[in-house]
């Protein structure tokens, strides 16, 4: 019965762990381009049905017509106009200083840059404690803030906000994803506003 030699052995285990390894990012690969198109048109209807919450009644397509600003490459707005006019803006915002990584908000303003609403559309904070920002009790603090108060702090900041219990990093990282919202806001309102102007 002869033996196979080291050299040989050594080969056939490294032809089959590439075999492999090309098998598995074939596979992958393959999942990734079926699955993808699906996730983004979930993530788009998603997006839809938050702004139709946000921003009340409108006459156009804010997903058609949204737009970033030179200024604020991170920020993703998204007018709603009736009878051509702005009615509500909803502007997307993220921040990378949350506890458990990135927070992005969708935040809806009226035309006087008003925070009407706001939804958490993805976080990964501590359960329990930081995920708290996504509850009603923590975000009605902000329902019909002016543009006068901004930008917003938490208490122990000497701000107006009251911070979620043992969850301080989510908290800021929160009000600043919220206070860009707000900056960019007011700059796209202003631009939308002067293109209404005869």
């Amino acid at each position: 019965m002869s033996q196979e030699s080291p050299k040989t052995s050594l080969a056939i285990l490294i032809l089959t762990l590439t075999l492999i390894a090309a098998l598995s990012g074939f596979l992958l690969s393959s999942v990734y381009n079926l699955t993808n198109p699906i996730i983004q048109t979930n993530q788009q209807m998603q997006l839809k049905e938050n702004l139709v919450s946000l921003l009340g009644e409108f006459d156009n397509n804010p997903l058609e017509e949204a737009f970033t600003l030179e200024n604020f490459p991170d920020l993703r707005f998204f007018p709603a106009t009736r009878n051509g006019e702005l009615s509500a803006l909803g502007v997307k915002s993220v921040t990378n200083k949350g506890y458990g990584g990135d927070i992005s908000l969708l935040v809806g303003f009226d035309s006087s840059a008003r925070v009407m609403n706001i939804r958490v559309l993805k976080q990964k904070e501590t359960p329990g404690l930081g995920t708290r920002v996504t509850e009603e009790e923590f975000l009605h603090q902000f329902k019909d803030l002016s543009k006068d108060v901004f930008p917003v702090s938490l208490k122990k900041d000497n701000g107006t906000i009251d911070a979620i219990t043992a969850a301080t990093i989510s908290s800021r990282a929160f009000l600043d994803a919220l206070n860009k919202a707000q900056v960019g806001a007011l700059q796209a309102i202003t631009q939308i506003t002067k293109k209404e102007a005869p």
